[in-house]
């Protein structure tokens, strides 16, 4: 898995199992993994199976403007 983010702290959420045996959880990728140099081959972040599932979490935006009308 390869992405990019500028998100300061991104979240992503991994869901793995099928029917009733379905586990999610939220990783804080900022603990998880860290900077690395042209050379690293990466972090493991879990063990893939065909019925994983990852996706980012939406933060919501911040207003910095009050509305005006």
């Amino acid at each position: 898995m390869e992405t990019v983010t500028t998100d300061e702290e991104p979240i992503l959420i991994v869901q793995s199992g099928r029917g009733t045996q379905i586990r999610k959880a939220k990783l804080k990728i900022i603990k998880i993994a860290e900077v690395m140099g042209w050379k690293a081959v990466g972090a493991k972040l879990a063990d893939y199976n065909k019925s994983m599932v990852m996706e980012w979490e939406e933060k919501k935006p911040k207003d910095k403007q009050t509305e005006l009308f």
